[in-house]
């Protein structure tokens, strides 16, 4: 499922992979992404977001820390393995039912950049994939044309 929205002003469209396995959550964090101007393509869980992206690119993941079959935990540090060989880092918001502190570290230390709570609001991921990407991007070296 691939649809594109009005872009927010001020904001770049970005292709995000969102992986969740809710299909509520999935609804609604599509629907507020897409609102935003960004392309969102859902996967189900960690190792359907993995299969996607060995064949498609994305800006960023949010990424559901639970899920069945492989969580948001694995799936990223397997993301990260995987970026040892392409050198190419992409950026990945977790997407948290728990706002406790040691939910946190686990999900930074797996090696996500952002963290959002669940309920998911427009205001909380917008801010976190502004926040992620502005860190993303600064870290980028400038490219001489």
């Amino acid at each position: 499922m691939e649809m594109v929205l009005s872009v927010t002003p001020n904001a770049a469209p970005l292709r995000i992979l969102l992986a969740e396995d809710n299909i509520v959550n999935q609804r609604l964090i599509s629907r507020i992404l897409q609102k935003m101007g960004h392309t969102v393509v859902v996967a189900r869980d960690g190792a359907e977001a993995l299969a996607v992206l060995s064949q498609e690119q994305f800006d960023l993941i949010a990424m559901d820390m639970l899920m069945p079959v492989m969580d948001g935990l694995e799936a990223t540090q397997k993301i990260r393995l995987s970026e040892l060989s392409t050198g190419r880092h992409i950026p990945v918001v977790a997407i948290a039912a728990n706002a406790f502190e040691d939910d946190r570290r686990k999900c930074f230390e797996a090696g996500m950049d952002g963290y959002v709570v669940k309920p998911v609001s427009a205001k909380a991921i917008g801010d976190e994939v502004g926040r992620v990407m502005a860190l993303f991007n600064q870290a980028q070296p400038e490219t001489v044309q």
